[in-house]
């Protein structure tokens, strides 16, 4: 007889299936159980093709399996050359299935990264992308992409920041709703002028008290997760011709023991800017992450309904969009050094990192209010 959690698993299968489509959702599979199946061959990509780039990815976790090895394999001519993981068999399971290099020891990557790579991707635990980065902007061989958060404290921030001075390549970071096309649609109908209202509800994973993401040096929920919509409202206020010069912060959450699990965030700005942030994790949602978010400025009304439609006003004129698959920008992100004139500015990451930063700070301590300059 079929138990009932091997049905549930089945129909979750299908329903991705429906969201994502087969092949994504057939390596989301894949990421989990990490069988000896080399995925590039089933995405007709043989590894050994000819490739316009070397890739290298540090950290073989699920992110790295089924968003970024998948789309770098399944749309470019990218070649996966390496990839270093703590965790041995995470990696070499993912060099397997891409046909890359498995390398265990940091001095060998970091010195053949000098040698034999154009890109970098950053996709290990929190607290060791910085190091990571500062790594490889020293040596200056090869662009690279941080998976966010990029920075988990204002040390780690500012120290990038330098570095980034003298820094001749490019530098990439792993938010991606900017890059999905309900936003880029909304930002390219942002007036110069005028205040903007936006309001992002989300129900989000449930982590158990277990998982890495709980670990104190890796950070809050802040940084795993609300990071995005922070990082997405700052992308939208630099659309327009200005930045604020200050932006107000309230913080409340529902638990005071669980901080950072369901929350609301509030900022507002002496632009006349209004941002809510509504988070909550009181269950695993079915279909993962949900979200619906509301965006204003004048006349131009957005509504997006979890990245899969999108109904948009601008004035009397209502366009309506669906996207299937779902698309809340993860690919677009990730080929970000694949395209031109994609990538965004390092101040706006900064700003963006800095205004989560703080919030990470308020959460901690338990501070309520508290006002950031720009």
């Amino acid at each position: 007889m079929i138990s009932n959690s091997y049905i549930l698993q089945i129909r979750k299968l299908v329903r991705f299936i429906s969201i994502y489509g087969f092949s994504r959702a057939f390596v989301k599979v894949l990421g989990r159980l990490r069988p000896n199946i080399k995925v590039a061959l089933f995405l007709r990509l043989l590894p050994f093709r000819s490739g316009t780039g070397h890739v290298g990815i540090i950290g073989a976790g699920q992110h790295a399996f089924s968003s970024i090895a998948f789309f770098i394999s399944r749309f470019t001519k990218g070649k996966i050359s390496f990839v270093y993981d703590t965790n041995k068999k995470m990696s070499d399971s993912l060099a397997y299935a891409y046909g890359a290099d498995s390398l265990q020891e940091i001095p060998f990557l970091i010195t053949e990264i000098k040698q034999k790579y154009d890109i970098v991707y950053i996709a290990s635990n929190h607290a060791s992308h910085a190091f990571y980065a500062l790594k490889l902007i020293e040596l200056g061989e090869s662009d690279v992409f941080i998976e966010k958060p990029l920075a988990l404290d204002m040390r780690q921030l500012s120290m990038l920041s330098e570095a980034m001075r003298g820094f001749t390549k490019r530098v990439f970071a792993g938010y991606n709703r900017p890059f999905s096309p309900a936003i880029k649609k909304i930002r390219s109908h942002i007036k110069p002028v005028g205040p903007i209202s936006l309001s992002c509800s989300v129900i989000g994973h449930f982590i158990p008290s277990d998982h890495w993401y709980r670990k104190s040096e890796e950070g809050s929920r802040v940084v795993a997760n609300l990071g995005h919509w922070i990082d997405l409202a700052v992308n939208l206020l630099s659309a327009r011709s200005f930045f604020p010069n200050h932006i107000d912060i309230s913080y409340l959450p529902s638990d005071a023991t669980q901080p950072s699990d369901n929350v609301s965030i509030s900022l507002s700005s002496d632009r006349g800017d209004l941002v809510n942030i509504f988070f909550t994790s009181r269950s695993e949602p079915f279909e993962g992450v949900n979200e619906t978010i509301l965006f204003q400025q004048s006349d131009l009304i957005a509504k997006i309904d979890d990245f899969r439609r999108m109904s948009l006003w601008r004035g009397d004129r209502l366009s309506n969009y669906s996207y299937k698959p779902k698309d809340n920008g993860h690919k677009e992100c990730v080929l970000q050094p694949f395209r031109k004139g994609v990538s965004r500015t390092w101040i706006e990451l900064e700003r963006s990192t800095r205004l989560m930063l703080h919030i990470e700070q308020m959460v901690m301590e338990q501070t309520f209010k508290l006002r950031v300059n720009f």
